[in-house]
């Protein structure tokens, strides 16, 4: 009967310290993922988007995650993986809707500044071709190969010219920011 109560003994420490284990794991995790999660909100709310500055934050997430060990360390990677995927959509939505809605204000902006300020035909001609190759072309090439849906969702950013303009855009922004940074910094005359 001794044997069978120091084994029951034996069963309850362990059980015992594998919760506790499992506990410590899970607070330790839920801190670090607090400080990632305030962190990827923080990106979701600036002016300029920028897909380079979000896979920095994603891969600073993914640093402050490596001290999250334990049994609830799969649980939580697997929560930034899911969050990234689901972020990065939404991120590439939003990004390329704002960078829309810049260039076709741009656009009208430009008409209107052509039009009736500056008057200038060619440049106003530039405007409108500029705004119907932005907005019209991928809409119709999709058309083109006969699927509605493709034309209702298509963009111009979708195209070679357009993901090479927004590697630009980006390029520039992120080296305007670091730029900016460091000067107010002190670091970069």
């Amino acid at each position: 009967a001794g044997g069978r109560l120091a084994a029951a003994d034996v069963a309850a420490v362990r059980k015992a310290a594998g919760d506790a284990n499992f506990r410590a794991s899970h607070a330790q995790c839920r801190l670090l993922w607090s400080r990632c999660a305030a962190s990827l909100a923080a990106l979701r709310a600036v002016l300029l988007p920028s897909r380079r500055r979000f896979h920095a934050r994603v891969e600073r997430c993914n640093d402050t995650l490596s001290g999250c060990v334990g049994p609830a360390a799969a649980e939580y990677h697997e929560r930034l993986a899911l969050e990234a995927g689901k972020g990065e959509e939404e991120f590439n939505a939003r990004f390329h809707g704002q960078l829309s809605h810049a260039l076709f204000l741009l656009c009208v902006g430009g008409i209107l500044t052509f039009r009736y300020v500056a008057v200038s035909a060619l440049a106003e001609v530039g405007c409108w071709l500029l705004l119907a190759s932005v907005e019209l072309l991928p809409r119709l090439a999709a058309l083109a190969q006969f699927s509605p849906v493709a034309a209702a969702t298509a963009s111009v950013w979708e195209t070679a010219a357009g993901k090479a303009a927004v590697e630009r855009y980006e390029r520039r922004l992120i080296n305007w920011a670091i730029h900016s940074y460091l000067s107010s910094k002190g670091g970069c005359r």
